[in-house]
């Protein structure tokens, strides 16, 4: 399997709580990232990129979990 493949199928096993955490650490990650980039400190591009899509992916599955299953 390949790490993006791995990925998913772990977030996709994490309740809509974890979701959140994972969605809050990996902004977290990405502005320390945009930080570091401003600074002219090496930052590889590919992480940021990778981390962009990260976030998009937990988005889409936290809003497909609302669809299924909306709160009262």
């Amino acid at each position: 399997m390949t790490k993006k493949k791995e990925y998913l199928e772990k977030i996709k096993d994490l309740s809509a709580e974890d979701i959140e955490n994972e969605i809050i650490k990996l902004k977290k990650e990405l502005i320390f990232f945009n930080i570091k980039k401003k600074t002219k400190q090496n930052v590889k591009t590919s992480l940021i990129k990778y981390t962009k899509n990260c976030i998009s992916q937990l988005l889409t599955i936290e809003a497909k979990s609302l669809k299924l299953n909306p709160k009262p």
